[in-house]
Parts: C-alpha cells; structure tokens; sequence
C-alpha cells in the first residue's frame, strides 16, 4: 500500500490507493469460479454486446478523442477477476488475479495489472448491478508499460450464463 512517508508520492496518488484498498480486499474476498460453480454455466452466449452494453451503460463514458477502431472505446476503471481457463471445456486452469480495466468495447477488453498473465484464454468477472458478469476472453497483446505494470488486451470471445436463480 502506498503511504504519505513514501518519498516523492504526489497526494492525489495516496488518496486513490487508500480509496482503491478497500474495493481490492473485497474483490480478494470474494472466491473466484470454481469447477462446481462454472458447471452450472447453461450456454455461452452467442452475443456478449448485450452484456456489455449493461456495463457500459452503468458506469462508462465515451472517450471523447477521435477513435480509429471499428468500434468505440470506453474507459472502464473497474477491478476484475481474472480466471484463466481451458479455451475447449472452459474450465479453470489457474489461480485468479485481481486486474484494473482500463478500455472496453463491444468487442474487446484491455486492462493493467501487476504480474504477467501466462495464459491465453481468461475468464474476466466484474460486478454489475450486484451481478456477476464472466467474460470469455481471447488475450491477444500485452506489453509493459514504464510504470512497471503490464497492460494486456483481447477479444471478447462470449460470455458465459447461468441459469436464473429461482
């Protein structure tokens, strides 16, 4: 955690880890899918854009720059749980890791984090509306940034969907 008597921290950096902590403990909190809990998955939906629409709609805004991609980009500041998984069952193969997103489309996610990612195909779980929402995703890039963090990004391959609780 960062602190105030960390020499040549700026204020403003201090207040957003000291804002960021609480939200990552929960995340750490809560457990991440297990084999039991991806068994009752019912389908993988043919269009994850509906989804991500939603969690668009709760909490993006436009990037307001001229875009030069097919689709528009949104920024999307949110923690995500990411599960890496076997690109043919879909189940899990690895310890989940907590990640910062930072773009999102219709079609695609990118997002930092602090350690490298040496999977391929992920599961990227955010909340949304008190929902979970799972991600299949196709990790297609990664490069470390200056900072001494690692920015990845992929193609949203689907997203997975469980059966109404009743």
């Amino acid at each position: 955690m960062i602190s105030a008597a960390d020499p040549g921290v700026p204020s403003s950096v201090v207040t957003f880890s000291s804002q960021l902590a609480p939200a990552v403990r929960r995340l750490r909190a809560r457990r991440a899918p297990t084999v039991e809990m991806l068994e009752q998955v019912t389908a993988l939906a043919d269009d994850p854009r509906p989804f991500i629409r939603s969690l668009l709609q709760a909490t993006c805004r436009p990037n307001p720059g001229a875009e030069r991609r097919r689709e528009q980009r949104y920024p999307c500041p949110r923690l995500f749980m990411l599960v890496p998984i076997d690109q043919q069952t879909l189940k899990p193969v690895g310890e989940a890791v907590t990640v910062v997103g930072k773009h999102i489309s219709e079609s695609g996610i990118s997002f930092f984090h602090p350690e490298t990612v040496p999977y391929r195909w992920i599961l990227a779980v955010v909340e949304n509306d008190g929902k979970e929402m799972h991600f299949v995703v196709d990790l297609e890039w990664c490069r470390f940034t200056k900072q001494g963090w690692y920015e990845s990004g992929g193609r949203i391959f689907g997203v997975l969907t469980t059966p109404p609780t009743s």
